[in-house]
Formats: C-alpha cells, structure tokens, sequence
C-alpha cells in the first residue's frame, strides 16, 4: 500500500486557530499569499505555487463564509 500524505486542514494552511475571527483569517490569508504568489516569487515552482495558490483559495472562500465554515468544522 503506498504511502500518501495527508492533507493540513484549512486552519493549518492557514495557519490559524478553529477560534480564529473573520479579521484573523483574512490577515492570515494576505500574509501566505504573499509567500506563494507567482508574481512576487518568480524563482518559485510554477506548479507548487498554482496549487497552493489553490488550496489558499479554498481555504479562504470556506473559512471566510459563516454557513460553509460551519458545513467544514
């Protein structure tokens, strides 16, 4: 069986608490896009920063949204 890794929850993505406010998560959420925005980091690999850049997206739009922050926790 091979190995696979498991997915950081979007409160590790983003590095935030479960408690986390709305004004946390979109101070954390600037923060790590900065890190992994292609055009701020053009040494960076393409590929890893478009599907960071993905998963930072998602993390955001659920997290941010009352009713689909509840439907994650």
């Amino acid at each position: 069986m091979p190995y696979k890794e498991q997915q950081p929850t979007f409160y590790e993505l983003l590095g935030i608490h479960r408690t986390a406010t709305l004004r946390e998560i979109k101070q954390a959420y600037r923060k790590i896009v900065w890190k992994y925005h292609p055009d701020v980091n053009p040494n960076a690999d393409p590929r890893e920063c478009h599907q960071m850049m993905c998963m930072i997206n998602e993390a955001y739009l659920t997290l941010s949204d009352t009713e689909s922050r509840m439907e994650y926790d």
